[in-house]
């Protein structure tokens, strides 16, 4: 079975400063720093609309991943 599937850093569209701002801090430098880690801000955790604006060959895949998803239970962690 194929899944469609991104490499998912963060879960919404809008966290990508967020995120570049924790992988500065883990890697010890700034943001104006020239190694910094960059984002191309797709490393968001995408609907099943816009995975399959990304795989639009191959919709089978979509519904894979979609039977997938429905099969994880949901777990919370209290704090």
């Amino acid at each position: 079975m194929v899944c469609a599937a991104n490499p998912v850093r963060f879960f919404e569209k809008d966290d990508v400063e967020a995120f570049e701002v924790y992988c500065a801090i883990v890697d010890f430098r700034k943001m104006a720093d020239a190694g910094h880690r960059h984002c191309s801000g797709t490393e968001y955790l995408m609907s099943r609309e816009e995975m399959s604006l990304r795989f639009p060959k191959h919709p089978e895949w979509i519904e894979n991943t979609v039977k997938l998803t429905e099969r994880i239970e949901d777990y919370f962690f209290a704090l």
